[in-house]
């Protein structure tokens, strides 16, 4: 099913599932940063004065961060988590533990 994403706040574009191949380890280093990312994203930037929320933004990121570390760990061999443990988690942990 495509995910929605707004752009410029007045029209959706459709975006189409994407299947990419990389190593385990390339696959761990783009965890590391998109999570540190989601890290800022969620505590840094809002504290920025001037800084304006896009909770639709920081969800679809949030949802992503959380496909990579299901990828992540099932390259390494160990059985993804439920939806719901996944979404309470995103953004949180080690990828590398």
């Amino acid at each position: 099913m495509p995910s929605v994403l707004p752009e410029n706040n007045d029209r959706l574009v459709r975006l189409e599932h994407v299947a990419i191949k990389m190593s385990a380890e390339e696959l761990r280093a783009l965890l590391e940063m998109v999570d540190n990312q989601l890290f800022r994203m969620k505590y840094i930037d809002s504290k920025i004065p001037g800084h304006q929320k896009k909770p639709e933004e920081l969800k679809l990121a949030a949802g992503a961060v959380g496909i990579l570390r299901d990828a992540f760990n099932r390259a390494r061999g160990i059985k993804a988590r439920g939806v719901a443990d996944t979404k309470a988690d995103v953004g949180g942990g080690n990828p590398t533990a």
